[in-house]
């Protein structure tokens, strides 16, 4: 994707975004951290937890950015680059803290493998989600608020 067709871009930061869970994230590490110095009182394996847990849970440290254009999605985080066609994409659901975007039309056991999961921009929430629903089929539009309440 050129960068002239990126019609929405936006990072998400959560360590940053979210001081309850960053407080959360490190009362959990400096916890393993030291259940690891008492099990093994090496230097050497507090190290490696760290270096461990920290790969695990990049997704959180670390920053990711979001690109939307006409027809693609790419998403970075710190060595691969995911990148999805909207035309692939045959659900929208709104949740309460992003877009869930789904290949599927009606739910499945494999949309948490295949779906990808977009939360809000900082700025901008209402104006993506109209792109988004705006590119998907409306026969195939899914706004879980609006599901709820029609259920209802």
């Amino acid at each position: 994707m050129k960068d002239s067709d990126v019609i929405f871009e936006w990072s998400v930061h959560p360590i940053v975004d979210f001081p309850r869970r960053r407080a959360v994230f490190i009362i959990a590490v400096a916890a393993t951290l030291c259940i690891v110095w008492f099990s093994f009182q090496e230097l050497f394996w507090v190290f490696f937890s760290l270096v461990f847990l920290l790969a695990a849970l990049h997704s959180f440290v670390l920053p990711t950015r979001y690109r939307l254009s006409e027809t693609e999605l790419e998403i970075f985080r710190i060595i691969p680059v995911k990148r999805k066609m909207l035309s692939e994409i045959r659900r929208v659901d709104c949740e309460a803290n992003g877009f869930f975007l789904s290949p599927f039309r009606r739910t499945s056991r494999l949309e948490n493998y295949r779906g990808i999961f977009l939360p809000y921009p900082g700025i901008g929430k209402e104006e993506v989600r109209e792109f988004l629903l705006s590119r998907i089929r409306p026969a195939v539009l899914a706004d879980s608020t609006t599901n709820r309440d029609a259920s209802s």
